[in-house]
């Protein structure tokens, strides 16, 4: 069926709206990027995975002590600049790893990807967390560097080296297609 995946991790109100606490200075530089992968995966007959990080409900949550502040209700929806796929599969996590999440795990597994692009926010965190998921998990995955982004660029560019030295490979867009499709 398909044969290469692409998640979307976190592209939501929270760290993409300029007004929010958890906003990030390079959402919009990379927005453009993310785009063109989603629009390019449609083409190309890959499948998008889309998350939204939530609020988790629990008071005694390691996520909520660790956060002062976590996105609410409207935080968490999708940000509105997002091309969304047609068929799209969003998700809820409460964790930083795509992979904590039962039904996204099912799905991957079903599909067998090749491989698993990431892109989204952020690097330090969500997406390092399930690039190190993935590959414990036997999968191939692939770190597009320039759909990425974290609240800090110096967290960025050193979780990119940390998945380079042991999890993943990274590329940047332009290279991707030309490497992979």
């Amino acid at each position: 069926m398909f044969k290469n995946i692409l998640f979307v991790i976190d592209v939501q109100n929270y760290f993409f709206r300029p007004d929010s606490k958890a906003y990030i200075s390079e959402s919009k530089i990379i927005l453009k990027k993310i785009n063109r992968a989603v629009e390019f995966f449609n083409l190309n007959g890959g499948c998008v995975l889309y998350t939204r990080f939530i609020n988790p409900k629990e008071a005694n949550s390691r996520m909520a002590s660790w956060w002062r502040h976590m996105p609410d209700k409207e935080g968490s929806l999708l940000f509105s600049g997002l091309e969304i796929s047609e068929n799209a599969f969003v998700y809820e996590k409460t964790s930083y790893s795509v992979f904590k999440n039962e039904n996204i795990l099912e799905t991957v597994k079903n599909i067998a990807p090749d491989r698993i692009f990431f892109t989204g926010v952020m690097t330090h965190l969500c997406v390092e967390s399930s690039v190190r998921d993935a590959f414990e998990l036997n999968y191939n995955p692939i770190v597009i560097s320039d759909c990425c982004a974290s609240s800090k660029k110096d967290f960025h560019l050193s979780a990119l080296n940390i998945m380079k030295h042991g999890f993943a490979k990274i590329v940047e867009w332009k290279d991707a297609t030309e490497e992979y499709f």
